[in-house]
């Protein structure tokens, strides 16, 4: 121990003589272990740490299937489930529960909210106690028992200001009253998104079994594998099948562990962000090695003189590796705070897709990794100049005293398959950034089938206890004809589900009405409620016949308009205008049998990476849904008119929650929102090792100018033009930079099945790109060495050639 301390101390003194050459190497390594740092904090959270629930790896979710259609996450009917249930032994509990929606009354203000209906086993399924109160008990879950809610602990603060008091207090939503009798966790967000939780008080006898609407979420009982629960599902989907053959038949159940239906989609991509920051890692010790090999060599008179006076080699290899070990520990205090910062960062501004994501900080488990990255840096950039620098000619560093660079050719060798080493990571790190960055240029030019620009959306969610159907109608058609009138509108509409983020839009087997078909090839198409003028608002392009006026309304024939892709599958080769079409969806009094009016362009509804899907749109007058989105074109900036659109609302009805205003150019924008991430930060670690590579060039080429000075004296002094003198470091960087992007195209080659899946409209060969990142590099190694092949062309051969 005392001597480690006294290599410490001596350590500690080599590095403050030199301290610009040790800030460099800090900085060098800060930001490879920083990054790092940053990444894992992410990863942890989201795809290593444990859920906050008890037990959570026996945690699952059940949901039916059918294979015949692609379904593989559908939801399940209510009599399947109380037979599900009954009839299961690999699970411990069971629990329904299905999604709701409404508008909170009671709070600071109102506010549309979106919860669950769960029944009574939910909670103790998860294993998962309220922060405050208490949880349902059976009799408030029974049908007719008591309306009780729980909050989240979000809108526990941001309605009630975190008063504890709020248990007992009634509130209402939708016009419906209940009593709060408990407020959740901080951590606790399942499903995610959730603002409340009332009991489902399931009426097994309101359903038949064709009615499919329930999530179910179970817990496998200790020592069951999910293999055995899955063929015990299958054989029970197979009973209901024969008992109940028309309502299930070919349909099916599937289990899914929680944390992978949660996280499991993310995997491929943050597993991509690690390996990218590996990477840079990795550079950065190999630039760091190299630095150090140079500044090693350059005590070459200090190694031989301890050799000659007795140590042996292990005692200066020990005293290098301890210097590296304070570098190491610097740079590792240094990452640590960046990546906090970075971590932090990319929290607040990565996109609300990502899971958990607000929740990632420093923790035991991102310090225990910082510091094994730490340790893990002294042996990637320490070892080998150590060994390097304790083996000195004794001979010729004695008789030189320090006179010359003492670089010799196997310390030069070195350093050079280093630099060649950091190239190839550069170039297979640029070619990741590059096959993500023109996947992302390929996304954002798909066209969605209208014009976002100038257009402004606004959710409008009207509470179904005040608003019946003629209510709605009217309020609607009061709310549009109001924001027509403002200045600077140029039209509005709304849409029940608007283009883009338009997921839960009503789903229905179409087929030409009197035409036999086959339920098995039936279309199955989006329904879209909308007013008049949301085509001419969107631009949206009528293809044929009209868009929907102020005359289809309940009283007038039933009529419909077709996405082009609908009319084409409805009706191939033939004008489907005053054809008429069923569907098989019947919300309360909506006819179920339509002419067709019009034919539409199609529309991406559910994302720019989705597929164009048939939809079919009716006429809001002939299918109210009281919960909308405004679509309004305006004249400019349309968030100049975000609060007045706002403020009609609230002069409409001053108990609406009012929701926040946004540009369909923002919605698009969000959309691709993980992408943009994903390719923002490799990107940003490309660019990074392509600085710590220029950075690694520089110095080799620097080091080889000044080891060859004497060299390039005789050969100017004989007569050697400055240009041949140039193109001799030039050169000797090309030659590196060749050897780096043959690796480089070979690795990246060979690890492009890891990227493919995160692609979208190009192949992970794409030529172009493997071109243009080779191309930048091969720039970037040729800036790096001009100016040390101008300071070659500038050596005074008298100068140089003084100690010959």
């Amino acid at each position: 121990m005392e001597t480690f301390l006294k290599d410490m101390s001596h350590g500690a003194r080599v590095l403050v003589k030199r301290p610009g050459f040790t800030a460099l190497l800090v900085l060098i390594l800060a930001l490879g272990i920083g990054a790092n740092t940053a990444i894992f904090s992410i990863l942890d959270t989201v795809l290593l740490r444990p859920l906050p629930f008890r037990d959570p790896d026996r945690l699952t979710l059940i949901f039916g299937t059918r294979p015949d259609k692609d379904v593989t996450e559908g939801h399940t009917s209510p009599l399947n489930f109380l037979d599900l249930r009954a009839r299961s032994r690999s699970f411990d509990g069971m629990s329904a529960l299905q999604d709701v929606t409404g508008t909170l009354l009671g709070g600071a203000e109102p506010e549309a909210l979106s919860g669950w209906s769960v029944d009574h086993a939910f909670f103790p399924t998860l294993g998962i106690q309220p922060a405050e109160g208490r949880t349902f008990s059976p009799q408030e879950d029974r049908p007719g028992g008591d309306m009780v809610m729980l909050l989240s602990h979000r809108v526990w603060q941001r309605q009630f200001g975190g008063d504890p008091q709020v248990i007992g207090k009634a509130v209402t939503l939708d016009g419906t009253p209940f009593t709060v009798i408990g407020v959740m966790p901080a951590d606790f967000d399942f499903p995610s998104g959730s603002d409340f939780w009332i009991p489902l008080q399931l009426d097994a006898q309101a359903f038949d079994r064709g009615s499919h609407s329930l999530t179910l979420l179970a817990r496998l009982k200790r020592g069951v594998e999910l293999e055995r629960a899955q063929s015990e599902l299958a054989a029970i989907a197979g009973s209901l099948g024969k008992e109940y053959p028309d309502p299930n038949e070919g349909r099916g159940f599937s289990v899914v562990p929680i944390q992978q239906q949660l996280v499991g989609k993310l995997r491929p991509a943050l597993l991509v962000l690690l390996g990218a920051v590996a990477l840079v890692l990795l550079i950065a010790c190999g630039n760091a090695a190299g630095l150090l090999i140079g500044r090693i060599a350059s005590r070459t008179n200090e190694v031989a003189i301890r050799t000659a006076l007795g140590a042996d080699r292990g005692r200066i290899v020990r005293q290098f590796l301890t210097e590296s070990l304070l570098l190491a520990l610097l740079a590792g205090v240094a990452g640590l705070l960046l990546g906090w910062w970075a971590a932090g960062l990319l929290a607040t501004f990565g996109p609300q897709e990502i899971p958990r994501l607000q929740e990632v900080g420093l923790d035991v488990r991102v310090l225990g990794f910082t510091l094994l990255l730490t340790l893990l840096t002294v042996l990637l950039f320490g070892v080998v100049p150590a060994l390097q620098g304790a083996r000195p000619d004794l001979v010729n560093a004695l008789k030189e005293g320090g006179a010359g660079p003492g670089i010799g050719r196997g310390r030069h060798r070195m350093r050079k398959l280093l630099v060649i080493a950091e190239l190839t990571l550069t170039l297979t790190l640029m070619v990741t950034a590059g096959l993500l960055a023109r996947s992302f240029v390929s996304l954002i030019q798909v066209a969605p089938g209208f014009q976002s620009s100038e257009v402004l959306t606004l959710d409008v969610s009207l509470p179904r206890s005040r608003y019946k159907r003629p209510e709605a109608l009217a309020f609607y058609s009061r709310l549009l004809a109001e924001v027509r009138a403002l200045p600077g509108v140029r039209s509005a509409a709304a849409v029940m589900n608007r283009p883009i983020k338009g997921q839960n839009s009503w789903r229905s087997q179409v087929s030409v009405t009197g035409r036999p078909v086959d339920p098995d090839q039936a279309l199955e198409a989006f329904m879209n409620p909308v007013t008049p003028d949301y085509f001419k608002t969107l631009r949206i392009p009528l293809l044929k016949g009209r868009e929907f006026g102020d005359g289809d309304g309940e009283e007038s024939t039933p009529v419909v308009i077709l996405s082009q892709q609908a009319a084409r599958r409805l009706f191939p080769g033939e004008d489907p205008l005053g054809r008429s079409i069923s569907h098989e969806l019947d919300l309360g009094r909506m006819a179920t049998t339509r002419t067709v009016v019009g034919v539409v362009g199609d529309v991406l509804q559910a994302g720019l990476s989705s597929q164009e899907e048939p939809q079919i749109y009716v006429p809001h007058r002939q299918a109210p849904f009281p919960a909308m989105s405004l679509v309004i074109r305006t004249q400019g900036d349309p968030l100049r008119l975000a609060s007045a659109a706002r403020n009609k609302i609230r002069e409409l009805d001053k108990d609406l929650p009012l929701e926040e205003a946004t540009t369909m150019d923002d919605v698009v924008a969000e959309s691709v929102g993980q992408p943009r991430f994903y390719m923002g930060l490799v990107a940003g670690f490309a660019v990074l090792g392509l600085i710590l590579a220029a950075v690694g060039i520089y110095g080799l080429l620097a080091s080889e100018v000044a080891q060859r000075r004497r060299e390039i004296g005789i050969r100017m002094a004989l007569g050697a033009q400055a240009g041949s003198v140039a193109w001799m470091i030039v050169g000797q960087a090309l030659a590196l930079c060749a050897l780096g992007l043959a690796l480089g195209l070979g690795a990246s080659l060979a690890l492009r099945q890891l990227i493919s899946g995160l692609l979208f409209g190009i192949e992970s060969t794409d030529l172009l790109t493997y071109v243009l990142v080779s191309a930048l590099l091969l720039a970037v190694a040729l800036l790096a060495s001009l100016i040390p092949a101008r300071r070659a062309t500038r050596v005074d051969p008298l100068l140089s050639m003084r100690y010959e």
